[in-house]
């Protein structure tokens, strides 16, 4: 598993972002402001190529919002799962 991990982290391949316009579900990017390990900017670049999609960053956490900010998180994802009711 860690070498897997390790394999894919080093791969040199490109992210094959025009794919995920065939989404149709409803999506929740949920993205740590300071993440360590992929730049907060990249939230905007994910969701503008899914239609539709809802970006929410969390300032002062990391890579992982929903163990960092679980609070924070499970509100968002709820909020957002229940149509914003």
């Amino acid at each position: 598993n860690r070498q897997a991990f390790l394999d894919r982290a080093l791969a040199e391949e490109t992210v094959p972002f025009a794919a995920l316009r065939a989404l149709r579900a409803p999506t929740l990017v949920m993205w740590g402001a300071r993440d360590p390990w992929i730049p907060v900017a990249m939230a905007d670049t994910f969701a503008a190529y899914v239609p539709g999609a809802r970006v929410v960053k969390y300032p002062n956490v990391g890579h992982l919002p929903m163990e960092e900010a679980p609070q924070l998180s499970v509100r968002d994802a709820r909020a957002f799962l229940l149509g914003g009711r």
